[in-house]
């Protein structure tokens, strides 16, 4: 017999007022057992509260993109060339 056969033979062997003091029981080790869990990332990322305006990320970036005036572009061509002629 497994566990789960056991205890259901146990449960059915008790009358309807040792039913009602069991439920209790059982249901505050469940609520124990669910506790002892290591909550998982996704529910640690839902308890994050930021407090901040709406548009805070759009007020910091937009000096940070004033800054830059002049964008660098890389040949990749070139530095690849130039890797592959450094090793050999």
């Amino acid at each position: 017999m497994t566990t789960r056969e056991i205890i259901q033979t146990e449960i059915d062997s008790l009358g309807e007022d040792m039913l009602d003091e069991l439920y209790p029981l059982i249901k505050r080790f469940i609520k124990s057992k669910r506790a002892a869990k290591k909550p998982s990332l996704m529910s640690k990322l839902q308890q994050i509260q930021i407090d901040a305006p709406e548009d805070f990320s759009a007020l910091n970036c937009t000096p940070l993109e004033k800054k830059v005036q002049k964008p660098i572009f890389v040949d990749t061509v070139f530095v690849l060339a130039l890797l592959i002629s450094t090793m050999k």
